[in-house]
């Protein structure tokens, strides 16, 4: 739950890391539950978005994230920016 919560950049980019390689290297599934937008879209293959207790969508990260979404479920206007065949916030 919430991992790199009250840590600075660097160790919170340490701890991300250390997941994926995890995931990768060891083909361990990861299940975190994350705040922090861009890590949550930057970091994950596979999303559940819950609002108010309720499961509004999950599916691959990149099929269903939108700016609309990000607006609709958590009230923000954002931007995604695609790079490198990835989305970012």
């Amino acid at each position: 739950d919430e991992p790199t919560t009250y840590l600075d950049i660097n160790h919170q980019l340490e701890i991300m890391e250390l997941l994926k390689r995890l995931n990768k290297e060891q083909d361990l599934t990861v299940l975190m539950v994350l705040h922090e937008l861009t890590q949550a879209v930057q970091y994950s293959h596979y999303m559940a978005i819950i609002k108010e207790g309720h499961l509004v969508t999950s599916g691959e990260t990149s099929k269903i994230i939108s700016d609309e979404l990000f607006r609709d479920v958590f009230s923000v206007d954002v931007q995604l920016d695609t790079f490198d065949n990835k989305k970012y916030v």
